[in-house]
């Protein structure tokens, strides 16, 4: 589905789609080792568009540690202490 009506992915999920060639079984197109380097910031840079954690005056921290936003994301919810 695309358009205005097309579920909107994270940052994470754009750049691994971005970083894997869908013609050949998916695979990566640059070194895996600077993919998971890319892949760990898109997780900072959703967190930070969520508002789970805010980064000021080179700092980051957790905006609120008992409040879980889970909104269909499979690896917020395997890492969320309610999921176990």
């Amino acid at each position: 589905m695309s358009g205005r009506h097309a579920p909107r992915r994270c940052v994470r999920d754009e750049l691994w789609l971005l970083a894997h060639d869908e013609d050949y079984g998916y695979r990566p197109r640059i070194h895996p080792a600077t993919l998971s380097v890319g892949l760990a910031g898109a997780v900072l840079v959703d967190l930070l568009l969520s508002g789970e954690i805010r980064a000021e005056a080179g700092h980051v921290s957790i905006r609120n540690p008992h409040l879980r936003r889970l909104a269909d994301d499979p690896i917020a919810e395997r890492s969320s202490p309610t999921s176990r």
